[in-house]
């Protein structure tokens, strides 16, 4: 069985009312009527150089600067103080994970005690 994302119930935009499954490590663009589009990426970073990393999020802001949404998978802190939500999944991965851990603004985060990411990046802003 492969697995997928699953989008449901969303409650903007073109992404209003939509129920979908994604596949896995996959490139999956959702487009509306208007043109706007919802881009998923699924650990874009691994394996990039720093430079290209800032080179990844200068494409991400154009593509919302058109009108677009971007949902990144991520675990490399820079792009993850970059965004301007977070959804942390969790408390644990596998089948200890999967809940919703916390989900706000970057700078919220670190206060988030069940957060394991909250205290990495908690770490990386105080030093």
């Amino acid at each position: 069985m492969s697995k997928k994302l699953k989008i449901r119930n969303a409650h903007e935009h073109n992404l209003k009312n939509i129920h979908v499954e994604i596949p896995h490590n996959s490139f999956t663009v959702i487009t509306g009527v208007s043109g706007s589009g919802l881009y998923i990426f699924d650990e874009p970073s691994t394996g990039l150089h720093m430079q290209d990393v800032e080179r990844l999020l200068l494409v991400f802001n154009q593509l919302i600067d058109r009108g677009h949404s971007v949902l990144v998978v991520e675990h490399k802190p820079e792009i993850i103080l970059a965004s301007d939500r977070i959804v942390d999944l969790g408390p644990e991965g596998g089948d200890e994970g999967g809940n919703i851990i916390f989900e706000g603004l970057p700078e919220e985060m670190i206060n988030c005690k069940q957060s394991h990411t909250g205290k990495a990046l908690k770490s990386l802003i105080i030093s």
